[in-house]
């Protein structure tokens, strides 16, 4: 197998964001498959060289019309999905006021803050369904440091002191 062969076999990087501000994570209402209609965070693939940081800076001013400063975002996650040969590279990053959002559609059909008493759970984008949106919503209150990891074996928090708790262990399949 050549060296293009196997470049071309290898997972697509995605990025998404996940834009605090006042207490209000921002999301978007899916408009294109998969997960159409699902509330999902600002994000998309990687296009050839361009950097994650990049990518999602591009995918939320393309799909919510909020321009993101590159020093905001902070690392979240990581998650590999093998399944669909999909790699997420997931960032948050803090604002000080709630922009007002401006879907771009047909990429997002609507935009809109949510606190954490009105976050849509049950209209969530699957992917991120597996997150603690508790959890997400007291750490940005109180300043907390928590790195996600998802792959197929397990889901675990990394935490300051490189301290980690697994939220699942075991093969998915």
């Amino acid at each position: 197998m050549s060296g293009a062969e196997k470049e071309s076999n290898g997972p697509a990087v995605l990025v998404q964001t996940f834009i605090f501000a006042q207490t209000h994570l921002l999301l978007m209402k899916r408009g294109i498959p998969p997960y159409v209609g699902s509330w999902a965070p600002p994000g998309g693939f990687v296009e050839p060289y361009e950097s994650a940081e990049a990518a999602a800076i591009r995918e939320t001013r393309e799909e919510v019309g909020i321009q993101l400063d590159i020093e905001r975002l902070l690392p979240l996650a990581t998650a590999s999905v093998s399944s669909i040969n999909q790699i997420y590279l997931m960032f948050i990053a803090y604002l000080d006021v709630m922009a007002l959002p401006a879907p771009h559609s047909p990429e997002a059909l609507d935009a809109c803050w949510f606190p954490e008493s009105a976050f849509p759970m049950p209209d969530i984008w699957e992917p991120i369904s597996h997150f603690n949106m508790a959890e997400l919503f007291e750490r940005v209150r109180v300043g907390r440091f928590e790195f996600y990891q998802r792959t197929d074996d397990f889901h675990r928090v990394i935490s300051e002191r490189q301290q980690v708790r697994y939220l699942r262990r075991g093969r998915t399949k």
